[in-house]
């Protein structure tokens, strides 16, 4: 099963202008991470210390990785990693020695 490492990022330019009014986003954005993973799209999700910055984990399928960061744009930008365990990283090695010798 693939697993996915999501880095997000917050777009302060799209943020409303009121600090008030920026704490009220962030709030509605969590409430929809909680969301997330309450339903099983994000298994594991933090912020960095610096407030503008984290990482979701997810084992969806792509398509519901991007249908659920969808919901977070123009505020959140991302990129989408798919990441090996070690196992997979050794069967894939495996391979490509098995390849390198034929």
């Amino acid at each position: 099963m693939t697993k996915f490492f999501i880095k997000w990022w917050l777009d302060t330019a799209k943020f409303p202008d009121t600090p008030q009014d920026v704490m009220k986003l962030r709030v509605k954005l969590y409430e929809a991470v909680k969301a997330e993973l309450s339903a099983g799209r994000f298994t594991e999700w933090g912020q960095f210390g610096n407030g503008r910055e984290g990482y979701a984990i997810s084992d969806a399928s792509a398509e519901d990785i991007y249908a659920a960061l969808l919901k977070y744009t123009p505020v959140i930008a991302w990129k989408v990693f798919p990441v090996l365990n070690v196992d997979q990283s050794m069967e894939a090695a495996k391979k490509a020695a098995a390849a390198m010798q034929a």
